[in-house]
């Protein structure tokens, strides 16, 4: 019986970023950015206080298609911490320097480093979590993950 239980929650946790939204996919999607989305938001960033550097970067893409509305595209950057390892995800991104390494969101400046990661090395039920705690989740019926 315990491992028909866990089968059935091994099934509920997602395995990609696709898999993550299980409800009104028509209303969006969720993706890494690709070189185009990058180039779209390429651009010179201002050096400032640094808030993290981050490593095992990416960004997520999240393309919303509501009804009656245009077509919208939000990216969040997504890494770790190189002061202590932890997953970090990032406010709306307004702008990439990949020259510079720099990465502008809504309220802070971030530093990226190395390559780029891929979707393993994002935690996907704490994405879960985040789109959840910021209300978008129940929506898209993201899984009720909570950090």
């Amino acid at each position: 019986m315990a491992a028909i239980e866990l089968k059935k929650l091994g099934e509920m946790i997602p395995t990609s970023l696709d898999d993550i939204f299980r409800v009104n996919r028509d209303h969006g999607a969720l993706s890494l950015a690709t070189e185009a989305d990058l180039r779209a938001l390429a651009g010179l960033i201002e050096p400032g206080p640094v808030r993290h550097t981050l490593v095992n970067w990416m960004l997520i893409k999240l393309s919303l298609q509501l009804p009656e509305q245009a077509r919208t595209e939000i990216y969040w950057l997504f890494g770790f911490r190189t002061e202590n390892g932890r997953r970090w995800i990032t406010s709306d991104v307004q702008g990439v320097d990949l020259e510079r390494m720099l990465v502008k969101t809504n309220n802070s400046l971030y530093s990226i480093a190395g390559a780029p990661g891929d979707e393993s090395d994002i935690y996907l039920p704490a994405l879960c979590a985040t789109l959840n705690r910021w209300g978008i989740g129940r929506h898209f019926g993201v899984l009720p993950f909570y950090l």
